[in-house]
């Protein structure tokens, strides 16, 4: 992986309203949600600077994480087709990366779905363009639109008092297998941040890679960052990628939505007693080693956490 991209989560409108600002430093991460900064200061800080070329050397991978397509040479621009992380025009320009296979215009609402790039780049377009089902007829919405760390959750879910952990979410009407139930938002910090601000953060945050995590630390970040999927044994959602949550199974409508924790993280920040009551509910959930057991990794193939599931590859 060479980059992790953050920012807020917004809109194409708030992306084109500020596109004096933004000047193509978004990513985006669905149909109609983009990812990065609409100040100075914020693009500054969330801006990783790879630019477009027809032939490029590295992709997005899930929604955030920017990895090497091939080998890369010391001192070689680190480049992206914009084809495979867009749909929306909002990165429409005169191309003249000079590669031999330069498309001359770029328009993404055109090439994205273009037969010969989908051959070319099968696997290496972001979620929303490589699982387009799961987001088809999906309206999003912000937790708290006022805070820039604000999670975005389907129109199809709410917030409940929750009978497993208090604070948790439950479906409005019928929701199909596979579908978008929420994007995650937050600001990306180490491990080491996360574990000494336990008690503030109150178990909220959510890890995308072995040493960062997304988090928001005042109450109203910490609030508006968390989407309230709580920890089941029989869990009917699962994060693919980085920040996307979508749905396990057909849920019906006034279920709870809930995760097994033991798919999301392998750090000490989730250990408690567990009385989620279903058939296989395994009593106390320890994050550093529910992700070793075999039976788990069996039951879950697929529906871990990319890197999650990456350390289990490897190991």
């Amino acid at each position: 992986m060479l980059a992790l991209k953050g920012g807020r989560l917004v809109t194409e409108q708030v992306i084109e309203s500020h596109r004096g600002v933004v000047n193509g430093s978004h990513v985006q991460v669905a149909p109609d949600l983009f990812l990065g900064g609409i100040t100075s200061e914020e693009v500054d800080a969330t801006l990783i600077g790879y630019n477009h070329s027809c032939s490029p050397n590295a992709y997005i991978d899930g929604q955030i994480a920017l990895r090497a397509l091939q080998t890369i040479a010391e001192g070689e621009e680190i480049t992206v087709d914009y084809a495979t992380t867009f749909s929306s025009d909002t990165q429409e320009f005169i191309c003249r990366c000079g590669s031999d296979h330069c498309r001359h215009t770029i328009k993404p609402s055109v090439d994205s779905s273009s037969s010969e790039l989908q051959a070319s780049f099968k696997g290496r377009f972001v979620d929303f363009l490589a699982h387009p089902e799961a987001y088809e007829d999906v309206a999003l919405q912000p937790i708290d639109p006022d805070c820039p760390t604000t999670s975005y959750l389907t129109t199809k879910i709410h917030r409940v008092e929750a009978k497993i952990h208090g604070l948790g979410l439950a479906t409005l009407e019928p929701i199909g297998r596979g579908e978008l139930l929420a994007v995650r938002g937050g600001t990306l910090v180490t491990k080491d941040l996360v574990l000494a601000h336990q008690d503030q953060l109150k178990g909220s945050e959510v890890q995308v890679t072995d040493e960062v995590f997304l988090a928001g630390f005042s109450e109203q970040e910490r609030l508006a960052t968390l989407m309230g999927f709580n920890h089941s044994c029989e869990p009917n959602s699962f994060l693919r990628g980085q920040i996307g949550i979508f749905a396990l199974d057909d849920i019906p409508a006034g279920e709870e939505l809930t995760a097994d924790y033991a798919t999301l993280y392998i750090n000490p920040s989730q250990r408690f007693a567990c009385n989620c009551g279903s058939a296989s509910c395994r009593h106390f959930i320890d994050s550093t080693v529910d992700w070793e057991n075999p039976a788990l990794q069996q039951k879950y193939r697929g529906h871990f956490a990319d890197f999650v599931q990456r350390k289990i590859d490897q190991e």
